[in-house]
């Protein structure tokens, strides 16, 4: 079994590396989320331990990201810290497939976690794993492609930053681009014209993403809508889904997983 460690202290990423190699697993080790990122890209990884604290990306930042990738949104993850809030438990909590470890425990409890995590739920673990719904087959002359250049999005966030950074990178795809800076501005632009798919902030001044959600599915259900959030609001992003989100992305974004989450909503 292959497993990654992300900590950014060398002392701790090295005891767990003496000791899960001693036990037979297979461990590679980054020194934070970024890094983490870049190894599950590099290896095959069958579970990650994980600091909760870390300079650059912590965390629930690496987790959140990690799980915007279909290929990595059912490797579990093991939490560890000298201290855990009951808030970051609940979010560690509405992740499914981890759990929490606090530092300083045993090594013994630590395996113990990874074979649970690893172990199907049949089978008396808790690992789960996201089936894909099934889908009825379509018939090829009846599938209409859209392109880019035929999609329309609305990117609403009150961060002028990001609304540049949206437009940049999705208008360098070929999309056709609409900004709104709060809520009141996105429903005035959405009253107006149709759009295919709109990038929504939760949290914005007046009126909330959670607001223009429901205003947009109940005049457009077939509108896609993807929320973004920060990893704080993590568990408000989960239920979001509740509300007809049909996908969240946790801020600060990769590029390559905006894309690929914007293709699978509008090409699939």
């Amino acid at each position: 079994m292959n497993i990654l460690v992300v900590d950014d202290e060398v002392s701790f990423r090295m005891l767990v590396k003496d000791h899960l190699s001693g036990e037979g697993f297979s461990v590679f080790l980054a020194d934070d989320g970024l890094d983490g990122i870049k190894k599950l890209g590099e290896e095959k990884i069958d579970l990650v331990i994980s600091d909760l604290h870390m300079h650059g990306m912590d965390g629930l930042k690496f987790c959140a990201a990690a799980r915007e990738r279909t290929e990595w949104r059912d490797t579990p993850f093991l939490f560890v810290s000298a201290y855990g809030d009951e808030s970051t438990l609940e979010t560690i909590r509405a992740f499914r497939n981890s759990s929490f470890l606090t530092k300083g425990g045993s090594m013994e409890e630590m395996v113990k976690w990874i074979d649970f995590l690893t172990t199907p739920i049949a089978l008396g673990g808790g690992h789960t794993v996201t089936e894909a719904p099934a889908l009825p087959p379509v018939e090829e002359k009846h599938r209409v492609q859209k392109t880019p250049s035929e999609c329309s999005i609305l990117a609403v966030d009150d961060d002028e930053a990001l609304r540049v950074l949206l437009t940049t990178i999705l208008e360098k795809e070929g999309y056709r681009v609409t900004t709104a800076i709060d809520g009141d501005q996105a429903i005035e632009i959405f009253q107006q014209q149709p759009f295919d798919l709109v990038l929504l902030d939760i949290m914005m001044p007046t009126i909330s993403g959670l607001e223009v959600l429901k205003f947009i599915k109940e005049k457009s259900p077939s509108t896609k809508v993807v929320m973004l959030t920060a990893y704080s609001q993590l568990k408000v992003a989960v239920k979001t889904k509740e509300l007809g989100a049909d996908d969240f992305i946790a801020k600060p974004f990769m590029r390559p997983d905006l894309l690929n989450t914007i293709k699978g909503l509008l090409f699939t």
